[in-house]
C-alpha cells in the first residue's frame, strides 16, 4: 500500500497511540481541506466526500471536553486501502479495501467523527443521530 506510513502516522495521531522513534506532524500542518458529509439511518450512515479516493476511512466515538475540544473515545469502524471511493456506507467494506478490528454498531444520541485520509490530507465529519 503506497501510503501505508502516512495513513499509520495520522491513525497514531487521531487515536493518540504513543510510539517511540516516530516522527510526528504538528496537527497545523496537516492539510485538513477534504470535506466529510455523513447523512442517512443510524444504522447505515452514508460517508462521502469530494477530490477522489482515500486510503483510511475512520468513524470515532467522541467526547465533547469544551467549546471546540474534541477526545476520540472509541474506534468504531476503520478501514484502509489504496483507493476507497466516495461514498461508502458505513460496515460496507469496499472491494480492494480491509476492515481493521470489528465493527460497533452506532447509537442513537452519541456524537462521532467520521475521519477520511488521502496522504498527508484528512478531512473529519462530526455526525450525531438524535
Amino acid at each position: 500500500m503506497r501510503h501505508f506510513l502516512s495513513i499509520l502516522l495520522i491513525i497514531c495521531l487521531l487515536m493518540g497511540v504513543s510510539c517511540k522513534r516516530a516522527k510526528w506532524t504538528k496537527m497545523e500542518d496537516i492539510d485538513t481541506s477534504i470535506i466529510v458529509k455523513v447523512k442517512g439511518a443510524l444504522e447505515a450512515p452514508t460517508i462521502s466526500w469530494q477530490g477522489g479516493p482515500v486510503n483510511t476511512v475512520m468513524v470515532s466515538k467522541t467526547e465533547q471536553l469544551r467549546e471546540g475540544i474534541w477526545m476520540r473515545k472509541e474506534t468504531m469502524w476503520l478501514i484502509i486501502g489504496d483507493t476507497i471511493k466516495s461514498p461508502v456506507t458505513y460496515g460496507n467494506v469496499p472491494q480492494g479495501a480491509m476492515q481493521l478490528g470489528e465493527i460497533k454498531p452506532l447509537k442513537k444520541g452519541v456524537d462521532y467523527c467520521f475521519m477520511v485520509a488521502r496522504g498527508d490530507t484528512i478531512g473529519i465529519g462530526r455526525w450525531k443521530y438524535k
